[in-house]
């Protein structure tokens, strides 16, 4: 399924009709951020689910979930980046991708989060690892759900003639939100560890 939805993605590629060399590089770059999405969901899913009991009903539907959200992406993707949509349809359509987005990560936080609880890791840094993956991904989830607001629409920024809405802003530093996230919650941990001694 992702190997589709990659190609997918790419074959919205050969469909535009680009003018200057500025749209190209702007479609390709465009054409990076959402495979850039979809190689991290596959990664982060192909090595949690080597871990997870795949014979739990609510693994197998979660399972389905996860492959509906990503054969969803290119479609909501190619909506937002290449079609000509009127304003209100490419505004919902930012609202299923934020939603999209942030489902798939928070069913890869579940699945981390399930394998720390179910003791399926060998050492304690190895359990760390997976109770960090779980939290990083539940920060980039709840960023990408957060975005899904609509006053993350009605804010803009102008570069130049172009107007960027914040929730697009928000979905670049989602990955950025979650590192610095990730080091509050370590040094949070440090603090309290210290306390504790």
């Amino acid at each position: 399924m992702f190997g589709l939805a990659l190609s997918i993605g790419a074959l919205s590629l050969i469909g535009q009709k680009l003018a200057s060399s500025d749209q190209l590089l702007l479609a390709l770059a465009l054409y990076g951020f959402s495979y850039l999405i979809l190689i991290q969901v596959w990664s982060e899913y192909s090595s949690t689910m080597t871990m997870v009991s795949v014979e739990t009903r609510e693994v197998r539907i979660l399972n389905m979930v996860l492959l509906f959200l990503v054969s969803a992406e290119p479609f909501l993707f190619n909506l937002l980046t290449t079609q000509v949509v009127p304003i209100a349809v490419g505004e919902l359509a930012s609202i299923l991708y934020a939603l999209d987005l942030g489902a798939m990560h928070a069913i890869l936080a579940l699945f981390s989060h399930s394998v720390a609880i179910e003791k399926k890791v060998s050492s304690p840094v190895e359990a760390q690892l997976y109770d960090s993956r779980t939290e990083s991904r539940a920060l980039v989830a709840a960023t990408f759900a957060i975005s899904a607001l609509p006053v993350f629409w009605g804010w803009t920024i102008y570069l130049g003639e172009v107007a960027i809405h914040a929730r697009f802003i928000l979905w670049v530093l989602a990955p950025v939100i979650a590192i610095a996230g990730m080091a509050l919650i370590d040094q949070g941990r440090r603090l309290i560890s210290r306390l504790q001694h």
